[in-house]
Formats: structure tokens, C-alpha cells, sequence
């Protein structure tokens, strides 16, 4: 069983080599990796060279290949009983590699994985059939051109027997980019009837066109009498707009849904007044995702009905063209959500008013926010100041984005001086697009000699220089920093630069990537860079000339501002 280890690649490789040599004859009869161990497709490889495990266990592992996956079920072909690999690079067995570990391994007697396919064919149907699967996430979809009548009433409808018969034992449903439409959406019921989704935990919907009339409609009856189980909702991208009033009784009446994400649908003031009615009354959601919808109007009636939920964990909302009184009401009651971890709200109606509200909840006892967004707000110098004083005394935050928020050398070495002399809970910084100069990199180096908890900051598109580059190098070399990451690209640095942060590294064992992209820096510079390369992970890109910093930040407050103008009319 390997677990938390915490070694570099090679040494981790190194150490089981090893252990497979020391073992001599000896047989590995069970074989455990847990996601903390950070395996690799070779480290893979080298533990089932031996062959004879009876029971493999691999969850979690998103850089191992499906290639080295089979691989190693192949390498224990004739001994292999159990099977439970969840969660494995970015995509699931397909059918044909399923059907080949079935027919190659024949005392398996349970196999536990993801799968996916981009149609419901018939291997798919058969291999859901075989009662020793059972499927962690099922994927079908990401089709080119929608199913033809034909195909919805063959395959699609063959697939939907099958899942309502408790096939596959489906903890995860996903039906991304299939296309269905209204005439697909109908063969869902009777999957999430009540008996056949026994283990169905999430059902992923996105990009299916449940916009077209009538579609959502055949899907709410079902989604409201869901079983218990059925705890995440995916309807993002589907071009809801006033359909998204259809799912108020969905939200009024099912008590086990705690996930929601209607992102990306251009829900309108209509759709937006029936989630608001259907959210009033919905107090188990922990997760509400908003974001991407232009309906400034009702926008405001959606916070309303949530105010003071006690289970909400979690609000996304950015891009939704929230007005400038919304964002201050939703800023002034966060203190009133017992449980909310996360807020995100980019791209909206947050000017210093409501940072400065934002703030105060901050300060105050109720708020347990770790999570705070508020990147491309024009929250002016005040609003960074009213934070700053906030981060004092916040014992909870641990992710602040203020990415173009209009804020100036003050205001940043105001946040970077509370971050020195008090705040020891922030881990990420992400200060962008704010035309920090050199002497407030100065600043934020001062605290980065004080600070030991802070592990990301991202200072790109600004003003840094070589100068500032120089001072941030200075305090990397001290040893006890803390800082993992360091964002500056876009910030007119040099090959000057770039030596001052390879010397930097030859002192600094923390440090793990540092972006550089977009500045002028030639081969000399790199070349100082090459030796830390296999522990830290440096990437930049040459261009031929610099972009100005100020007119990137121009350019995306002019975008913001017209997309609030369209919000509002």
C-alpha cells in the first residue's frame, strides 16, 4: 500500500524499483495506491511487471493513461479477481477495452471503473449488461451532429432500458454534448425513476439544446420525484432563457439535490424570477453555480431568495451583469450565510461601495468565507484598502482574486503590509492587470520575507520590471519563504530578470513554477533557468514585442462595461 508519498518522481520511482527487487519471489497479491501517491504511468508499469496481483485498487489517479491502465490489468491477467479504478486519466475505459479485460481476465469477479463512449453502440450495451461492472462515471456524448430519429429510437433508447434496469450500477451520468433535444430528453425518466438510480449521485446534462420547447418540461416531473441518491445537477450550456423558470418545482421539491449549476444558458428575467421562486423555499443546496447569465434585473431577486441559507457552501456567480445595488445587498448579508465558503463574483456590479461591504462581513465573526472573487470589478483604491484592513483580522480567507480591480500602489502595499505583519490564513494572491511599479513590488517582496503561509501570487499584466523582478528574487532566496507559485508574465522583464530569479532558486527549495510568458527574455535567460528546470516547472513563451499592460486592462474594462450596458437595457 502506498499512500502520502511525497517524493520527486524519480525518487518515488526510485523507491519501488527497489522494494520489487527486494521482494525476490515473493508474489504482490494486493496492490493500493491512493491519490496521494502521485503515480505515474512508468511507476505503473514497473508494479505490474511481477504479475500475480489478485486485487487492484487505483482511484484518483488523473495523470495515468487508460494505455498503462489496461496495461496492467493485462500483466495480471491470470490471477486478477477485483478491480476498482475510478477517476483514471481524463477519460474512461471504452467498450472494446472493457469487452478485451473481460474475455483475458477469467476469474475476475468484480470490476469497479469509469466509461465512456461517444454513442451508445452496442458493445456499450452489452458491456453495462455484464454484472460483475459497475461504473463510477458513464460518459455519452460529444457527439458532432444531433442523433437522428433513428438512432433515438435504436440505441439511444436500447442504452436507456438498460440504465433503467439498474445496469452498470451508474454513480455518474453524463450526457455532455449529446445533443438530444426534446425527443431525447423524453427517454430519461425512466432512468431516474425511482428504483433504477439506486447509486446515480450526479447527471450531467450540458450542451444537450433543453432550450428547444418542450424539452425541460419532460425532464422536471422526473428531477422532482429523483431518488435520494441524485445529488448534482449539470444543465449548464443549454441556452435555457426563459425555460429556466421550469425548474422551480424542482428546486421547491426535491430535498436531496445540493449541487445546481445552470451556467452559460443567457437565463432571462423571466427564468431568473422562477429560480428565485423555486430557490425561496430550497434550503439543502450547497452549491449554486449562476454564472455567464446577462438578467442584471432579477439577478437581484435570485440573492434575495438565498439570503441566509444555512447550507449554501458555495455561489458562483460571475458574469451576470450584476447591478451595482445587488452586489452591495449580496455584499451587506454575507455574514448571514452560516456555511458559504465560496463567492465568486468577476465581472460584475462590485465597486467600492460593496467591496467595502464586503469587507466588513470579512471582519465580522459569522463570516466563514475561504474563497473571495472579485477579479475585473472597478473596486477602486478604496475598496482594496477597506480589504486590506479586513485581511487584519479575517482568521478564515484563503484564496483572494482582486485581479483589475483599479487598484493602485497603496492600496496593494496596504494588503501586502497587513499580509506581512498579520494575516497568516492567505494562501493564493492574485493581483493582475493592477499596474503594480516596481516600488510596490518592493512591497509585496518586503512580505514575502515575513509571510511563510503564502503559496501563490499572481502579479501578470503589470508594470514590474526589472527592477521589481529583482526585489521579488531577493526575497525568494530566503530560505523560510513559503511561496510555491509566481505569476509575472506580461511585465516587461528581461534576461536580467531571469537571472536574478535562477539565483534566486539555487537557495529557495519551495518554489514550483514560475510563469514568465510574453516577456522579452532571450536565450541567456532561459538558459539560467535550465538547471532548476527538473524541480521547478518555468514557462514562457518569446514574443516579438511587448503588449502594454494598460491597454490589456483598457480593453477588458471597455468589454465589461458594454456587457453591463446590454444587461441593463
Amino acid at each position: 500500500i502506498l499512500s502520502h508519498v511525497s517524493l520527486n518522481e524519480r525518487a518515488r520511482f526510485s523507491c519501488v524499483c527497489r522494494a520489487g527487487k527486494a521482494a525476490g519471489d515473493a508474489r504482490m497479491v494486493k496492490l493500493d495506491l491512493t491519490p496521494e501517491a502521485n503515480v505515474s504511468d512508468a511507476m505503473l508499469e514497473s508494479l505490474g511487471r511481477k504479475g500475480g496481483a489478485e486485487e487492484i485498487e487505483l482511484c484518483g489517479h488523473s495523470g495515468v493513461s487508460i494505455g498503462a491502465l489496461v496495461g496492467m490489468f493485462a500483466a495480471n491477467e491470470a490471477t486478477l479477481r477485483s478491480v476498482r479504478a475510478v477517476d483514471v486519466g481524463v477519460r474512461g475505459l471504452n467498450p472494446s477495452e472493457l469487452l478485451k479485460v473481460f474475455e483475458s481476465c477469467p476469474h475476475l469477479e468484480s470490476i469497479e471503473v469509469d466509461v465512456s463512449a461517444q454513442k451508445p453502440n452496442k458493445e456499450l450495451v452489452q458491456v453495462l449488461k455484464d454484472k460483475r461492472l459497475r461504473v463510477g462515471h458513464l460518459r455519452v456524448g460529444c457527439c458532432r451532429a444531433q442523433p437522428t430519429p433513428k438512432e433515438l429510437s435504436g440505441d439511444w433508447t436500447r442504452l436507456a432500458a438498460v440504465l433503467a434496469e439498474g445496469h452498470g450500477s451508474v454513480r455518474v451520468l453524463s450526457l455532455n454534448g449529446a445533443r438530444l433535444g426534446a425527443q431525447g430528453i423524453s427517454l430519461l425518466p425512466q432512468v431516474l425513476a425511482a428504483g433504477s438510480t439506486a447509486r446515480m449521485e450526479s447527471l450531467e446534462l450540458c450542451r444537450n439544446r433543453l432550450g428547444t420547447p418542450g424539452a425541460l418540461g419532460r425532464l422536471t416531473p422526473a428531477l422532482c420525484d429523483s431518488g435520494p441518491s441524485l445529488r448534482r445537477l449539470d444543465l449548464s450550456d443549454n441556452m435555457l432563457q426563459d425555460t429556466a423558470a421550469e425548474l422551480e418545482p424542482v428546486l421547491r421539491h426535491n430535498p436531496h439535490l445540493t449541487e445546481v449549476n445552470v451556467s452559460s444558458n443567457r437565463i432571462s428575467n423571466a427564468g431568473a424570477d422562477g429560480l428565485a421562486a423555486g430557490l425561496a423555499d430550497n434550503h439543502s443546496l450547497t452549491s449554486l453555480d449562476l454564472c455567464f447569465n446577462l438578467c442584471s434585473r432579477s439577478m437581484h431577486a435570485v440573492y434575495a431568495a438565498v439570503e441566509g441559507h444555512e447550507a449554501l457552501e458555495c455561489i458562483d456567480a460571475r458574469h451576470v451583469g450584476l447591478p451595482v445595488p445587488a452586489a452591495e445587498a449580496l455584499s451587506r448579508s454575507l455574514a448571514s450565510f452560516p456555511k458559504l465558503k465560496s463567492l465568486m463574483l468577476a465581472f460584475n456590479g462590485v465597486e467600492k461601495e460593496a467591496a467595502s461591504l464586503v469587507a466588513l462581513s470579512l471582519e465580522s465573526e459569522g463570516c466563514v468565507l475561504t474563497t473571495l472573487q472579485l477579479s475585473c470589478n472597478n473596486i477602486s483604491p478604496e475598496g482594496g484598502e477597506a480589504l486590506a484592513r479586513a485581511l487584519r483580522t479575517n482568521a478564515h480567507l484563503t484564496q483572494l482574486s482582486l485581479s483589475c480591480c483599479g487598484l493602485d500602489a497603496e492600496s496593494v502595499g496596504a494588503i501586502a503590509l497587513a499580509l506581512e505583519e498579520d494575516n497568516r490564513t492567505l494562501k493564493k494572491l492574485e493581483l493582475g492587470g493592477n499596474e503594480i511599479e516596481p516600488v510596490t513590488a518592493g512591497d509585496l517582496a518586503s512580505m514575502l520575507c515575513e509571510n511563510q503561509v503564502l503559496e501563490e501570487l499572481d502579479l501578470s499584466c503589470n508594470e514590474v520590471k526589472d527592477l521589481g523582478a529583482w526585489e521579488l528574487a531577493e526575497a525568494l532566496a530566503d530560505q523560510d519563504t513559503g511561496l510555491r507559485r509566481l505569476g509575472l508574465g506580461r511585465n516587461e522583464l528581461s534576461c536580467e530578470s531571469a537571472l536574478n530569479l535562477a539565483d534566486a532558486l539555487a537557495s529557495n527549495s519551495a518554489l514550483e513554477m514560475v510563469t514568465l510568458e510574453a516577456n522579452q527574455i532571450r536565450a541567456r535567460g532561459k538558459q539560467a533557468l535550465e538547471p532548476h528546470a527538473e524541480r521547478v516547472h518555468v514557462a514562457f513563451q518569446q514574443t516579438s514585442a511587448a503588449l502594454s499592460k494598460r491597454k490589456v486592462t483598457e480593453d477588458l474594462r471597455a468589454a465589461f462595461g458594454g456587457a453591463r450596458a446590454v444587461a441593463d437595457e
